[in-house]
């Protein structure tokens, strides 16, 4: 295991070394405009974002740079949870496909977490409690970056109410209300559950203040790219903007 300062060394080493990819003419980097700096990475504590044209060679140079990386400074790049994304004029049925997986983990984690309890006699009371404080708050990170596939809160949205109506050890349960109808508030006799679907659009709702309110990267970067020459004036252009926008990234 590396020490803090030879980490942040070999940190700045990678870093450089994937600018320095902007010299290469046979480089295709993301795509920005003329009036906007350039940006192939953005490094966090342990994780890093790489930015790149869909080239064979431009890929090919990136990887170069990784394995030159990893044989340097030991640091092993995990595959598991290494993830990419494709443009728009990908073909329609390999996104799908692709968007479908990046969710996957997070179904297992809810239903990795529910097994714990399955067949186990909690009251009411304590599995809205579990499901409150716990299982929810499993995806506020990942809603409030991306916008889930409608099939896959649908999927956790089943995965829910079984939990939350089960008592048996084997077999089915009655469902005596649907997720729907218990995510009503509680002032309305019902138990007050947050939709995903809510959920989304209250994130959505934070990113569009952040974007009329901060000057960080990230605004600066989403207005250079897809705003400079629009206006947004309300949420509901926003939220619609924000959709279109991932499907262009």
């Amino acid at each position: 295991m590396l020490s803090s300062a030879l980490f942040i060394l070999g940190v700045e080493v990678l870093s450089r070394a994937l600018n320095f990819l902007f010299n290469d003419g046979q480089y295709v980097g993301c795509d920005m405009p003329k009036w906007s700096a350039n940006l192939n990475h953005l490094a966090y504590a342990d994780d890093t974002i790489i930015f790149a044209g869909a080239h064979e060679k431009s890929l090919n140079r990136i990887m170069k740079i990784l394995c030159r990386y990893k044989s340097q400074f030991g640091q092993l790049i995990n595959k598991e949870k290494s993830i990419w994304y494709m443009h728009q004029n990908t073909s329609a049925q390999l996104r799908m496909l692709k968007r479908k997986s990046e969710y996957s983990e997070l179904i297992k984690k809810v239903n990795d977490k529910l097994h714990t309890w399955k067949g186990k006699m909690l009251s009411f009371g304590g599995k809205a409690t579990l499901m409150n404080s716990v299982l929810q708050s499993i995806h506020i990170h990942t809603l409030s970056a991306i916008v889930p596939l409608k099939c896959v809160i649908n999927e956790l949205h089943k995965i829910f109410p079984k939990f939350f109506w089960n008592n048996k050890e084997i077999g089915r349960s009655k469902h005596w209300a649907n997720w729907q109808r218990i995510c009503l508030p509680k002032a309305e006799g019902d138990l007050g559950f947050k939709s995903l679907f809510d959920v989304s659009k209250a994130m959505f709702a934070k990113l569009w203040w952040k974007f009329r309110t901060d000057n960080s990267l990230w605004t600066n970067f989403m207005w250079n790219k897809y705003c400079k020459k629009k206006k947004y004036s309300h949420f509901g252009e926003m939220e619609r903007w924000l959709s279109s926008v991932e499907d262009d990234v």
